[in-house]
């Protein structure tokens, strides 16, 4: 049967208790002819999409208890008519509770010809909240089709432990995994603790892909991608007649009760490899747009932490512009660090949403930092010192949620700052980072005062800074490593790393507001964490090479030990002809750790990294960063044949 309207399926969950309400809406734009139902629809296929030579079958969503590992049965509703009302309704029954119904499952479809993408967006509400373990499993068939290989990507993690928060994760390109009819492979995006289960493949990019081999030579591939404000397990099998791929979310209502739970998700076939494949992703948060260009060509990041008394910044910049010619210097980043008074006020009175005039800068008796006076004045002659040689600026916006210890009853939270603190699940309240310009507290951000101001605070920097400069650095993004709980007392807690990721995602759609006036505005996030997925790139002093989260946009680099060339492992080199993988590998800091600027540098080192950076400069972007996949000819070796037909 062709639809000729967008498809509505529903499924129906009821208990004693509650009434579950389960829906997944598939939206796409155009055409709708891909997209057909079987006449009679059951719970292996309840939709079939093709838009490539391969059609996928999709099957009724199949929800588990995990308390009891019992998996519910879905049952089509008596009478229910596809091509009357579009909408297929399906009773969910619970075995475990005398057979009765416990809920409603709706499924919506609409295809999209041009793109051969289908977006799916999954979502789930309670009433009464739900404290139940429930797992939410969609499943994609390719009928007799043998897929030879699940694509992922090839990670290591420098400590092992990265979901601490505290590692690094080195990814050195894609890789096949072998699909045979053995156990299925298995890869997870893990956000939100127990969201996923142990084993298999760790990614930092929520999207994997079948890999088919097409009749003749080459690959297709079809890939599935999720949004990353949730975590997600994919399952590859096959058998002699088909190939099955899982996409799976378990959601821990025992931990944080279940109220309203919605995700974006999408498939799409690709046939160019695993640029096609990665950059799946972004369609899962397409209001994001991609970094301005200017991203993408940078080769050398600047941090100045109001070195040599304020006045590195001036002498710094003056010593690259004169060794650089000035067609180059837009691939040099300048990030203006520590010009704020404190750390969690920033210069902004939320009383009278203004930012300050005058202010002093490392008031805080730090050794070896003399108080700076500053000023807005000050702050607008710095910018524009920097742009008029050629240089992109972007400006040090937060050090994450922290706050200064020793400040923050002056602050905008008063005496009530207590209740504002980040409570892990320990009922602990860690200490964030402190350095010349304070820190010690770590905020709540699942809080709504406390996301209320830092919003309020960008818009007050957007106004005053946001036609000047080329961007802004949200710093120390990986505090609320993966997993991580908010207890709040009185209330159900909430997910940290989750609402840190939302809460990024919205001050990065709000500096792209912005660019109706200045196009060129970008959000970098500071730590190469799981967060620059919402944002347009990293700019960082953490240990490890660009991740995949910066796959579409880019990632720049200081270092404050031993500034100069980086390699992998953000350690200095010397060899200013090294091709390095990913294009950025230039750090240069002043102000801070071994306070030494381009101004102050070896006279032989200052050679060896203009050298290097004219070098890479010339050479220009990268224009794909991940261009093969490891072990994919070795996967289809000895293996029945999987072309298509």
């Amino acid at each position: 049967m062709q639809l000729r309207h967008p498809a509505h399926v529903t499924y129906r969950l009821l208990s004693p208790a509650s009434v579950i309400w389960l829906g997944v809406t598939v939206c796409m734009a155009a055409s709708d002819e891909q997209l057909r139902f079987p006449e009679t629809p059951d719970r292996e296929t309840v939709a079939i999409w093709q838009a490539g030579e391969l059609p996928v079958a999709i099957s009724a969503p199949i929800v588990t208890d995990l308390d009891t590992g019992q998996a519910l049965q879905v049952t089509l509703r008596p009478g229910t008519q596809a091509d009357a009302a579009r909408q297929l309704a399906y009773d969910v029954i619970d075995t475990g509770q005398a057979g009765g119904p416990i809920g409603r499952v709706t499924l919506d479809f609409t295809p999209d010809r041009p793109s051969a993408r289908l977006h799916i967006h999954q979502s789930l509400t309670f009433e009464p909240a739900c404290t139940r373990d429930l797992r939410v499993a969609l499943r994609f068939h390719l009928p007799d089709q043998r897929a030879t290989a699940l694509v992922t990507e090839d990670t290591a993690f420098r400590p092992l432990d990265f979901y601490s928060g505290t590692a690094a994760i080195y990814t050195r390109g894609a890789v096949a995994h072998k699909l045979s009819d053995g156990p299925p492979a298995t890869a997870a995006f893990r956000l939100v603790d127990g969201s996923t289960d142990p084993g298999g493949s760790d990614l930092s990019m929520p999207v994997v892909a079948l890999a088919c081999r097409r009749a003749g030579e080459g690959w297709s591939f079809l890939a599935s991608a999720a949004d990353p404000f949730y975590g997600v397990q994919w399952r590859a099998s096959v058998t002699e007649e088909r190939t099955e791929l899982v996409q799976e979310t378990s959601y821990r209502g025992s931990v944080v009760p279940l109220i309203g739970e919605s995700r974006q998700s999408v498939l799409h076939w690709t046939d160019s490899g695993a640029d096609g494949v990665f950059s799946t992703f972004y369609h899962t948060v397409p209001e994001l747009a991609p970094a301005a260009p200017w991203v993408r060509h940078v080769v050398m990041g600047y941090y100045d932490y109001n070195g040599d008394d304020g006045q590195g910044w001036y002498r710094d910049l003056q010593v690259l512009a004169d060794r650089i010619p000035r067609r180059y210097r837009g691939s040099v980043a300048c990030c203006l660090h520590g010009w704020y008074d404190w750390l969690g006020s920033y210069c902004y009175d939320q009383s009278t949403d203004q930012l300050r005039d005058t202010w002093t800068a490392f008031d805080n008796g730090h050794p070896g930092r003399a108080p700076i006076p500053m000023s807005r004045q000050e702050m607008h002659r710095k910018i524009a010192f920097a742009r008029e040689l050629g240089f992109r600026v972007v400006l040090y916006l937060a050090d994450c949620t922290n706050m200064t210890v020793g400040k923050v009853e002056q602050s905008w939270c008063g005496d009530r700052w207590r209740s504002l603190l980040y409570t892990n699940k320990q009922g602990q309240q860690p200490a964030g980072w402190t350095g010349p310009c304070g820190g010690g507290l770590q905020l709540d951000i699942s809080q709504p005062d406390v996301r209320r101001w830092f919003t309020d605070y960008l818009r007050a920097m957007l106004r005053e800074y946001g036609d000047k400069v080329d961007g802004f650095v949200l710093d120390e993004t990986n505090y609320f490593s993966a997993g991580a709980l908010c207890q709040r007392p009185g209330l159900p807690p909430v997910y940290a790393d989750q609402a840190q990721m939302r809460f990024i995602y919205e001050l990065t759609r709000l500096v792209q507001q912005h660019r109706v006036r200045n196009p060129d505005l970008c959000l970098l996030e500071g730590s190469h964490y799981l967060y620059g997925l919402v944002t347009h790139g990293s700019f960082t002093d953490f240990e490890g090479i660009p991740l995949v989260v910066n796959y579409r946009n880019s990632s720049i680099q200081c270092c404050w030990e031993d500034p100069g060339i980086r390699n992998v492992h953000c350690f200095f080199r010397t060899d200013p002809d090294y091709v390095y993988p990913y294009g950025l590998d230039v750090g240069l800091s002043n102000g801070c750790g071994s306070d030494q600027g381009p101004s102050e540098m070896p006279a032989q080192r200052l050679d060896e990294v203009i050298a290097h950076f004219l070098n890479r400069a010339q050479q220009g972007p990268p224009s794909v960063k991940i261009s093969s996949i490891r072990d994919l000819e070795e996967c289809a070796h000895d293996q029945p044949s999987a072309t298509t037909r």
